[in-house]
């Protein structure tokens, strides 16, 4: 370790890491913002009805501008408003951990999770009650030295290795890589304006929210314009890039919860990811399946929406107009995916009525998510963390998150729980293929029928088409 004095002239001299710190900022507001223009983007085009053809011409361009407008967002983040010292604050007595552990343990005894959920939610309550909003500043972060910036490099390096050599595939990349080949193989087609799978341009969507998916057909761009299978891009390289960003989106977010070991925290957090468990566990959202868009919102999109959210609402970044502005226009960013919810909302209705007979397992997800055993170390963590960490403000934000995880998605009193919303999701697919899989055979069986009459474009090549071959 390096004595106090040391490190007390490092972080007066922060024009030493200067170049280091802009370059960590440029890690992740460059493919932010890159992947924001994007998205808005391939939106429009999906509203407009044009072609992927079309929407290709102008990719570039707007991968361009987006990493324009990073560098500038990379500039701005560190000429903003700098966190303060931290103002002495002391911590709870141990009780409050205490009482924590008391309901994990009473949970992993045999309580029913109806009652553990009632008391965390008073306990949580209290909990914000005790430690009180204040609007002290956050701790300033241990300054990105040349040791620390090695480090982050060599936890990049290690996930784009972990990435590149570990996959764990699913029935549903059919879908996924389906989207980007039929995007280059039929360039002239309006996007994402019918099924890939089954129907191609006779058949809708199989599910309304595919329609506000763009991560897909960024693989699409990427094979179109440089050349190679969709299915490399989307499994090889693509995934290994964003693996790079892991780091330093953890990094960040680390930064503001641990401020002074936050590249040991950011160690522990892709740690926490690479665990093995199910198809909805925390591992399976990490570094095997990052060729799936929600891998990547999970592994890298959540960490930087805190970090980034938390930042602005502190310094103001560029806009220093007063808390209550800030606090409004930290939410703004919310309103477009909400916009886009709503958007395709429509198309679920017919099916609601169909599974709204379905049981509410919100514990299940607890299980599922976080495995049989560790998911109690998780709990545990999630409701002692606003009493261990150094910072008031910050203790009381962690609270909120924890009673609203609760109180939403966690709700084993709600209609429309996490695992129902999964199950949802995961039976209507299956309804839908099935259905569209007989339709192709009945095509394919029909007299005179040829492959191109059951619109399998992508995926069919079954004894039964080739059969219908003339």
């Amino acid at each position: 370790m390096k004595p106090a004095s040391e490190l007390e002239e490092i972080a007066g001299a922060p024009a030493k890491n200067t170049r280091q710190t802009f370059a960590f900022a440029l890690f992740t507001a460059c493919p932010t913002f890159a992947f924001a223009f994007w998205t808005v983007t391939t939106h429009f085009a999906v509203a407009a009805h044009l072609s992927f053809a079309s929407l290709s011409r102008v990719g570039p361009f707007v991968l361009l501008a987006g990493i324009v407008c990073g560098v500038f967002a990379a500039r701005g983040r560190e000429s903003g408003a700098s966190p303060q010292p931290l103002t002495s604050m002391p911590l709870p007595s141990w009780k409050w951990p205490g009482i924590a552990a008391a309901l994990v343990l009473l949970r992993a005894l045999g309580m029913g999770y109806s009652a553990f959920w009632i008391g965390i939610v008073l306990f949580l309550i209290a909990a914000m009650a005790r430690l009180g909003r204040t609007n002290s500043p956050s701790e300033s972060p241990a300054p990105l030295t040349s040791r620390r910036a090695l480090a982050i490099f060599l936890l990049a390096f290690a996930s784009a290795a972990v990435t590149y050599a570990a996959h764990r595939p699913n029935i549903d990349d059919a879908i996924y890589v389906g989207t980007a080949t039929d995007a280059v193989a039929h360039p002239d087609l309006p996007v994402l304006s019918h099924d890939v799978l089954y129907g191609g341009d006779n058949l809708p969507l199989m599910l309304p929210s595919y329609a506000v998916e763009t991560y897909e057909l960024l693989i699409a761009l990427f094979a179109r314009l440089f050349g190679g299978e969709p299915i490399f891009w989307a499994h090889a390289i693509v995934p290994t890039l964003v693996a790079l960003i892991l780091p330093f989106a953890w990094g960040s977010l680390m930064r503001t919860l641990v401020p002074r070991r936050w590249v040991a925290a950011t160690a522990v957090a892709l740690f926490v990811l690479s665990l093995p468990g199910v198809s909805i566990g925390l591992g399976n959202f990490a570094f095997v399946t990052l060729f799936y868009g929600k891998a990547i919102l999970v592994s890298a999109g959540i960490p930087l929406l805190y970090a980034f959210a938390w930042k602005f609402q502190e310094t103001g970044s560029i806009w220093d107009e007063g808390e209550r502005r800030r606090a409004v226009l930290t939410f703004v960013p919310v309103g477009y995916p909400l916009a886009c919810g709503l958007a395709v909302r429509g198309g679920f209705k017919a099916l609601e009525p169909i599974f709204a007979h379905l049981p509410v397992r919100a514990h299940l997800a607890v299980s599922l998510v976080f495995t049989e055993h560790a998911q109690y170390l998780f709990l545990f963590g999630l409701l002692a963390s606003p009493f261990l960490v150094r910072g008031r403000p910050l203790g009381w934000k962690l609270t909120v998150i924890a009673l609203v995880y609760f109180l939403g998605p966690l709700n084993p009193f709600t209609l429309f729980g996490p695992a129902v919303r999964f199950r949802l999701s995961v039976a209507v697919l299956k309804l839908r293929s099935f259905e569209r899989r007989e339709l192709f055979l009945g095509a394919a069986e029909s007299p005179g029928a040829r492959l191109g009459d059951c619109a399998h474009r992508n995926c069919c090549d079954t004894a039964r088409c080739r059969a219908a071959r003339p």
